[in-house]
Parts: structure tokens; C-alpha cells; sequence
């Protein structure tokens, strides 16, 4: 099989874990060879730092 140049994976949470499922064969280059994977998901990220909280002493 040739090479693609780049696979992208949808839902890749749901491809995670053990290369014996069916699903997550996607992840091994040698069944399915890729320049470049990009995978997505549903799941939110917050990239932004936490904010930092005072801390509580009682007086206003």
C-alpha cells in the first residue's frame, strides 16, 4: 500500500488503547502508513493558563 500523506482520525478517543482492537489499527504505520496523523475529538480543552484565585483571609 502507498503512503498517505496525511490521515486524519475523528473522534480519536475512541480509537485509543490496545493495537489488538479493530479500530485502533489506524495508529500502526504498517498497516495503514501516513506522513502525518491529525486527530480530533469532541472532547473540550481549555489551553488557556488557570487563573490564579486570592486566597481568602477573612477581611473584605
Amino acid at each position: 500500500m502507498d503512503s498517505f500523506d496525511l490521515t486524519v482520525v475523528d473522534e480519536a478517543h475512541g480509537t485509543a488503547g490496545d493495537l489488538g482492537r479493530a479500530w485502533a489499527a489506524i495508529h500502526d504505520n504498517a498497516h495503514n502508513p501516513s506522513d502525518f496523523r491529525l486527530y480530533l475529538t469532541a472532547t473540550p480543552r481549555i489551553l488557556a493558563a488557570p487563573s490564579r484565585r486570592r486566597a481568602r483571609t477573612g477581611r473584605r
